[in-house]
């Protein structure tokens, strides 16, 4: 029997109430995992760092079986990003390993790049702590979730 965890959201949007549903499967011998990942259904979230003036950190949110392409977000966006550097994403998510981040950090008012490819699938995977297990986020409910994120090619695939 497959144990599922709900967790419910109401975040507000210019007066609209939007509810989230995050549900947590366990991944097993005969897992979809690999059906999955082969998709790009698995969302990686990486953390990237501007040097220009203060030191600013964005998010980026790609599939996990692509890199981040630092050149496509600079020439869609205009911004210079590097990928930041464990001791930064150390002090800014203190005690979460660099695999667990979601792809919204609401709190710290991170600015969010989020790759074309995840935004029109029915679901969305996200990684844990636990390699056995992943986040399911149902896709209209990820695309809620990063309503403010800016969207294109930022990913190409991993040589």
């Amino acid at each position: 029997m497959t144990e599922t965890r709900g967790l419910d959201d109401r975040r507000r949007n210019h007066g609209v109430e939007r509810t989230t549903i995050i549900r947590e499967h366990p991944i097993g011998l005969s897992t979809p995992r690999d059906q999955v990942s082969q998709g790009g259904h698995i969302a990686r979230t990486l953390v990237l760092a501007d040097d220009r003036g203060d030191l600013r950190y964005a998010l980026a949110v790609i599939p996990g079986d692509r890199r981040v392409d630092l050149a496509a977000i600079e020439r869609e966006f205009g911004r210079r990003l590097r990928m930041a550097r464990g001791d930064e994403i150390s002090l800014l998510f203190p005690g979460l390993p660099p695999s667990t981040l979601l792809p919204v950090a609401d709190e710290l008012q991170l600015e969010t790049f989020v790759d074309q490819a995840l935004v029109p699938l029915s679901e969305v995977y996200l990684e844990t702590a636990d390699p056995s297990r992943l986040v399911r986020i149902e896709g209209e409910s990820f695309r809620s979730l990063l309503y403010a994120a800016w969207c294109g090619h930022i990913s190409s695939l991993k040589s």
